[in-house]
């Protein structure tokens, strides 16, 4: 623990949080804020640390000052809704009534239902079409205004004149109390005292009486009775709060809707906006952070040892959180208009800024350095390709390689890349300091020996080939990257590589039109093996197809797919070849073939295998859990390497993609005949080991591949007994997570005495035949697996040497397998997951994440609706239509909204979105003129003639846009870049058609362009007045793109977790991802994914082991986390939200579950509308909990929607059906109905016996469970006959009626969430509880120690 940790501690704490400037000191010595608290010389066991006051400086006065408002303003959500200051929403405590505690099962089960008011509001129950907006930013108590003061600003007395500074102060302040008494303050370098200055009169002595305090609110609390009580009633509040709900975020999060609110004064507000627009970090007086220079030091820093790694990559972490900050308010600055362009004589597009140490340009083409690939288009899309490219090399992290800091900031309809400035740039021309790559794309190319050995370490990695291509001398050189990365040694000597946005393959599968379609023709040579499984030809699915520029590339993920199945086919290539040869050495005949067809019956067996490879790596029933790759992309990566070509030859392949802890070696000593070969794989925890043993003398080579249990993986095995001992080739696939795991080991050299004896035919034939493998696959050695691309071959600028045709031909037959297989493999691999609910899109966000986690560009979504639209099952989809088409057509509208706002002055802004908005989405005629408030009513004619000439010139730009247009350009904008018709005439006729709900358009369009709308209840349907108007656009927020840096230990860690909990071992990856959890915390603070996806994590696995208050705990801080950093209203939070209330139910906390599963379906709702399988999951755990707390009819309400929507999207036949059918006869058994039990019962129990047989548990227990309620059914009948009849028979024995189980409702709450628990001995959970509580206790008593050492420097001050 850092010492200005600890500080942090004390300033955050209730009793000390009002002081700021203060040291701690230890045995007489003052503790370095930024040492160790334990490396310490005297810090011992009861050592007293005291707290000293320092003296204040000026800007020690302002962060006191700043540091006051902000516990000032605890409560107000105002900076939240704005935007500032890491301040963002939570509405978590308000539906838990900060309680979380467990309540025992059986506590106050019996009156609960008579205590809780189970009915959730109209707009959430089943068929309700209303979908409000308000209840999206519900109102918490404890935000209600409490002020405490009316008035705290700075004098306008300031700066102190020359002779006051020799007295000691530093700045003045006024200040009007609650009582209405106006205070004038002085700060001086002592504390804080009030002066005898007043509004018109400057008179710095202190006023009598003398009260000299060292911090301000001891003074104010002095000086203001209600000031004291007012403060120390916030307090209160503001301890109650979750630590988590008060943090600031690293990175600023904005929320798309906000209500209107009250301006209050704001001292700190005025002060810091007048500091930004001067180029000016907060609380530095003027200073400028050299933003390059703390970045590369940070990324030189030593790296050796843990401790290391983790302090640099804390220190990389804070450097870019606060420069991505920096940037985003000098985007904002620059757009704005408040920052000067160091070119004012050119034209405003070719501006560029410098404001605090950062490059700021704007996304336009005006060099013309993009005419060749599409303009202005291109110009803009290079800023987000550059950036993935400086994200993909940071995280190689290439020990030399410097890459600066770019931050993509959207805002007000331009598109600003603020970059970090390397030293000399901006003292010579570009042309001049340029070393390596060109300046002018192509024409121009330069090579340096230093990139190209550093770029070459990387080249692995990135999958890029190092190729030679003509400079304008017509002289090869050397390259390892695209043309247009360019390498500059700056003043401090550093090798930086600028503009990549050719990090990655471009996608063949659109072309620029100036670039023209490339015909598909077979290149020549023997690259097209006829074995090769022949690719769907792309022009039968009409690619490649036009697009606007030229920049359109690949994904990562993509390529790793690309070459895992590439590599399977190798791997089949190799293993039967060999198999072939060895069977014709020794003489081996087909039984049903002739040896004269036994050479091409071996051939057409090798094709018909791998023409029946599947291609499609899907993992089904898996949990889909996020992989990180070192190399720079979430994917896999495959690296085969060969050294030499003598029997000593070692092949390598190492995979670093999901698990960068598995390390697969073989190792292959030539001339020993006892070779031993071993792979291992090491997880931290006992994982899935593999062994390949050959005995010493045995001339049958033994082949053994163990998967352990638990690893759902695919294991190919191939054996090859006799004739060559030293060969042997195994393929195991590892698919415990999306990073699928290929491991492949070839030894081909051979013991000595046996090579002797061989026919030296014999090794040729294998040589060629590895040859042949590598040549198909298209990898670029021929005696190994590795496949790598080369970025440059389809540029129209870039010529190749004469001697390289062959090569070039080979990488674009390559690029173009690779865009075959997006659209013939990964394109219905997504469509698969959303058929089976691996995936489950709610909204454009979730929908955007699936297609990258496969590899596929935003810009398929027309290719992916047309698949969808002649897919069989296409009515189980049809709310991924609904969300692909919703993203169609909003995105469409965004490419015309950043070029409609660019024509818009900034006095209209708010008339020209509301404008824009009314086109889109209101059902009214929209004016097509909008009002100026400045405009005097009284106007002669004459006047109002002359005076609207510059307004007419305004509607002819923004306000002529009427709904018809606007329609047709998105109409014509869908075709253009997504290839997808709209076959709707009218928006209003394509929402009735899909169903799209207009304020989820809204939604979805606030959240891409930055526009934050009014929180109120809009009328779509209104067919006489707009829905919007100026007032509704409350603010305009930047959407930023930047560097993600994180820990590669924590990830590397909790990558390990998650292979230790897929094989069983719960106890081991408890304690990897804890480790994991707590170097996330470390590097990148609380509020961040990472440390959300641990949190979720150890919540699943205690409430696996029952250990029901951890679960709840982790996953209320997840829950916190993902509303804090993702958004109240994002699609994980919906998710949080249904587990969270999951482990409430099991832990005792029902009425808590219901109203967070009642707020989880509010969200889905909102999102995507009820037609959709998540409202069939929320609507089943909701009819569940209400079955527990005995509100039997609101339960049958929901779990009759569920039924159906079950039906729909899971298919009439299929299991989830079937328990749909079972729960809701068991609701009706609780009401007594047992007519209609046994009809919903007998349904499931047919659909049990038809999917999985009469003798299945499920078909079993449903038949028992029919039987029962036959009995009970007689019961009751024979029951009410006897009350009707006059016979005096004796009353049969009435059936028994029974509260519902818990415990049963438990178990269908866990199948209905897709929980299977693992079947462990009570002995195991006792161990492990045991272990994890001890765990835990050290945990606290380390912390209840810091805090005891923190309190005693308090009690001492």
């Amino acid at each position: 623990m850092l010492v200005a940790e600890l500080q942090q501690v004390l300033m955050d704490h209730e009793v000390t949080c009002h002081r700021t400037c203060f040291s701690l000191q230890l045995g007489g010595a003052v503790l370095d804020s930024l040492s160790e608290l334990g490396s310490a010389a005297a810090m011992q066991e009861g050592a007293l640390l005291r707290v000293l006051e320092d003296p204040y400086t000026v800007r020690d006065a302002r962060l006191h000052l700043r540091h006051v408002r902000d516990l000032l303003r605890s409560l107000d959500p105002t900076d939240a809704y704005t935007g500032v200051n890491g301040s963002s929403l939570s509405y978590l405590s308000l539906y838990t009534q900060g309680d979380m505690e467990i309540e025992g099962a059986g506590r106050r089960h019996a009156s609960e239902k008579q205590s809780v008011d189970c009915s959730p509001p109209d707009y959430v129950l089943p068929g309700c079409k209303d979908r409000p907006l308000v209840p999206l930013h519900p109102m918490r108590e404890d935000w209600k205004p409490l002020q405490c003061l009316r008035v705290l600003t700075v004098s306008s007395w300031n700066p102190p004149p020359g002779n006051r500074k020799m007295h000691g102060d530093l700045m003045y302040l006024n200040a009007v109390t609650m009582e209405e008494r106006d205070l004038n303050i002085t700060a001086s370098t002592r504390g804080f005292y009030l002066n005898q200055s007043t509004a018109f009169t400057f008179n710095p002595k202190p006023a009598s009486p003398k009260i000299l305090c060292h911090n301000l609110v001891d003074l104010l609390g002095q000086v203001s009775p209600a000031f004291r009580k007012c403060f120390s009633t916030l307090q209160k509040k503001r301890v109650l709060q979750h630590p988590y709900e008060r943090i600031a975020t690293p990175f600023q999060v904005f929320t798309w809707t906000a209500p209107q609110r009250d301006h209050t004064l704001d001292c700190v507000r005025s002060e810091e906006t007048h500091t930004i627009r001067m180029g000016q970090e907060e609380h530095t007086a003027g200073q400028s952070r050299d933003w390059n220079e703390e970045l590369q030091a940070s990324r030189e820093l030593p790296r050796n040892s843990p401790q290391e790694r983790l302090h640099r990559d804390r220190h990389l972490f804070k450097t870019n959180s606060d420069l991505v900050g920096a940037a985003t308010r000098g985007a904002q600055a620059v757009v704005d208009g408040n920052v000067m362009a160091i070119n004012p004589g050119e034209e405003p597009r070719a501006h560029v800024f410098i404001w605090n140490s950062l490059f700021f340009s704007l996304g336009f083409d005006v060099r013309h350095h993009y005419r060749p690939l599409g303009g202005d288009a291109a110009a803009h899309a290079a800023a987000s390709c550059d950036l993935r490219g400086v994200q993909a090399y940071a995280s190689i992290d290439q020990q030399g390689l410097h890459t600066i800091g770019t931050t993509v900031v959207d805002y007000r309809g331009y598109c600003v890349t603020a970059q970090t400035i390397v030293p000399g740039i901006l003292e010579k021309e570009q042309e001049d300091i340029v070393v390596y790559g060109s300046n002018d794309y192509g024409k121009t190319v330069l090579t340096h020996p230093r990139f190209v050995e550093l770029l070459e370490q990387t080249s692995q990695p990135m999958r890029i080939q190092h190729h030679q291509v003509l400079d304008h001398a017509h002289l090869p050189v050397d390259l390892c990257s695209a043309v247009e990365t360019k390498g500059i040694l700056g003043n401090d000597g550093r090798p930086y590589i600028l503009d990549l946005l050719r990090a990655f393959p471009p996608d063949v599968n659109f072309y620029h039109a100036q670039e023209g379609a490339e015909k598909e023709a077979e290149p020549p040579g023997e690259f097209r093996n006829p074995g090769y499984p022949a690719l769907p030809d792309r022009n039968s699915l009409g690619f490649p197809r036009r697009h606007r520029h030229g920049l359109a590339n690949l994904r990562a993920e993509l390529l790793d797919a690309f070459i895992l199945h590439r590599y399977e086919i190798f791997l089949k290539m190799v293993s039967e070849g060999l198999r072939l040869l060895d069977a014709s050495a020794e003489g081996q005949e087909d039984p049903e073939r002739g040896p004269c067809t036994r050479r091409q019956a071996a051939e057409e067996d090798k094709a018909e295998e791998l023409v029946t490879k599947n291609q499609g790596v899907v993992e089904e029933g898996l949990p889909r859990i996020q992989a990180v790759e070192e190399g720079g992309d979430p994917g896999t990566r495959i690296q085969a390497e060969e050294e030499g070509g003598d029997p000593d030859t070692r092949i390598q392949a190492e995979e670093e993609g999901g698990d960068p802890g598995t390390r697969i070696q073989a190792e292959e000593e030539g001339g020993d005949p006892g070779t031993r070969i071993q792979a291992v794989e090491e997880r931290g925890d006992p994982g899935t080991r593999i062994q390949a043993e050959e005995e010493r003398g045995d001339p049958g080579t033994r082949i053994q591949a163990e998967e352990e249990r638990g690893d759902p993986g695919t294991r190919i095995q191939a054996e090859e007994e006799g004739g060559d001992p030293g060969t042997r080739i195994q393929a195991v696939e590892e698919r415990g997570d999306p990073g699928t795991r290929i491991q492949a080991v070839e030894e081909a050299a051979e013991p000595a005495g046996v090579a002797q004896n061989k026919a030296p035919d014999q090794e040729l034939q294998r040589r060629e035949l590895m040859r042949r493998a590598c040549q198909t696959v298209g990898s670029i050695s021929d005696f190994g697996f590795d496949i790598r691309f080369n970025p440059d071959v389809c540029s129209p600028v870039v010529c190749f040497p004469a001697d390289c045709v062959q090569d070039v031909q080979k990488h674009k037959r390559l690029l173009k397998d690779a865009a075959a297989f997006l659209l013939s493999n990964q394109i219905p691999a997504i469509l698969r997951d959303c058929l089976d609910h691996t995936a489950l899109p709610v909204d454009g966000g979730s929908l955007t994440a699936e297609l990258h986690l496969r590899g596929v560009n935003v810009r398929y979504l027309g290719a992916v609706l047309e698949l969808l639209e002649e897919a069989e099952e296409r009515e189980r989809l049809g709310h991924v239509q609904r969300i692909a088409v919703s993203e169609v057509i909003i995105r469409s509208a965004k490419h015309i909204f950043k070029s409609y706002l660019q024509e818009v002055e900034l006095s209209s802004l708010s008339s020209a979105v509301s404008h824009f908005l009314n086109c889109l989405l209101s059902s009214a005629p929209c004016s097509d003129s909008a009002s100026d408030e400045l405009q005097s009513r009284r106007k002669s004619r004459r006047r109002r003639s002359h005076g609207n000439r510059i307004a007419m010139v305004t509607d002819t730009l923004w306000a002529r846009l009427t709904p018809g247009d606007l329609w047709s350009k998105i109409r014509k904008e869908a075709e253009e870049y997504y290839h997808y018709t709209l076959k709707s005439k009218s928006f209003q006729e394509i929402t009735e058609r899909f169903g799209l709900q207009k304020i989820s358009l809204l939604r979805e369009m606030a959240l891409k362009t930055g526009i934050q709308v009014q929180l109120r209840e809009y009328v779509f349907d209104s067919r006489h007045r707009p829905v919007f108007g100026e007032e509704d656009v409350v603010n305009m927020f930047p959407v930023v793109k930047h560097l993600r840096p994180t820990s590669f230990d924590a990830t590397h860690l909790l990558q390990q977790a998650q292979e230790a909990v897929q094989h069983g071992h719960l106890k081991a990856g408890t304690e990897l991802i804890g480790q994991a959890l707590s170097l996330f915390s470390s590097v990148c603070g609380v509020l961040h994914t990472e440390v959300c996806l641990c949190l979720r994590l150890l919540a699943r696995l205690s409430y696996i082991l029952g250990e029901y208050t951890e679960a709840l705990s982790h996953q209320e801080k997840a829950v916190l986390i993902t509303e804090r950093v993702q958004g109240v209203d994002h699609h994980q939070t919906i998710q949080d939200y249904s587990h969270l209330a999951l482990y409430c139910f099991a832990g005792g906390q029902r009425s808590i579950s219901l109203r967070l599963l009642y707020r989880a379906r509010y969200l889905t709702l909102l999102l995507s509308g009820e037609d959709h399988p998540q409202v069939a999951l929320l609507d089943s755990m909701l009819g569940l909990v209400l079955h527990g707390l005995q509100e039997y009819d609101l339960s049958l309400r929901f779990l009759h929607n569920a039924l159906s929507l079950s039906s729909k999207f899971h298919g009439a036949a299929s299991l989830k059906h079937a328990q749909s059918y079972h729960i809701l006869a068991t609701v009706y058994e609780s009401k007594a109905e047992f007519r209609s039990a046994l009809q919903h019962e007998r349904e499931a129990y047919s659909i049990y016996k038809n999917q999985v047989g009469a003798d299945h548990q499920s078909t079993r227990e449903s038949s028992e469970y029919l039987k029962r309620l036959t009995q009970q059914a007689v019961l009751l009948q024979r029951a009410i006959n006897h009350i009707y009849s006059t016979s005096p028979a004796n009353c049969p024995a009435p059936p028994r009626f029974t509260s519902p189980s818990i415990p049963m409702i438990l178990q269908q709450l866990n199948l209905t969430c897709n929980i299977i628990l693992i079947p462990l001995s009570t002995k195991d959970i006792e161990d492990l509880r045991a272990e994890l509580k001890g765990e835990k206790r050290a945990q606290v008593q380390e912390l209840e120690r810091q805090i005891k050492l923190a309190g005693r420097g308090c009690i001492d001050h």
